[in-house]
């Protein structure tokens, strides 16, 4: 039997618990690191607690966990422009055209008067 599994000694002996060992310290400080990254003043509670009884204290921690909040999830890629600031339109005082005499409106878009009679720019 013991030549079909021939690591069946190594996995019984010192070297299967030492891993165990990591993986449950592991698994603590994991807990431990998001626990302060959420902002919980509890985190080294959670420490100790995943440190004594590590599945138990894993499933409870990520039952009653808070959530990340918005600001750490997100990162504006860069610093925003201040939008130009929009022209005063003049004031509301009735030009009329030079041409034909009709009343001018006035385009802000390109901050000149237009006459719809001509269909010009004044």
């Amino acid at each position: 039997m013991a030549d079909w599994f021939p690591c069946l000694g190594i996995c019984s002996g010192g070297i299967c618990w030492l891993f165990f060992i990591i993986i449950w310290i592991a698994l603590a400080v994991c807990v431990y690191k998001d626990a302060e990254r959420r902002g919980d003043d509890n985190a080294a509670i959670w420490l100790i607690v995943n440190i004594l009884v590590p599945i138990i204290g894993l499933i409870i921690y990520l039952v009653v966990r808070k959530e990340r909040q918005p600001q750490q999830y997100y990162q504006q890629p860069y610093p925003q422009q201040p939008y130009a600031q929009p022209q005063p339109q003049p004031t509301q005082q009735v030009y009329n055209c030079t041409g034909c005499g009709a009343a001018l409106r006035y385009i802000q878009q390109y901050q000149r008067w237009y006459c719809d009679h001509c269909g010009k720019y004044v």
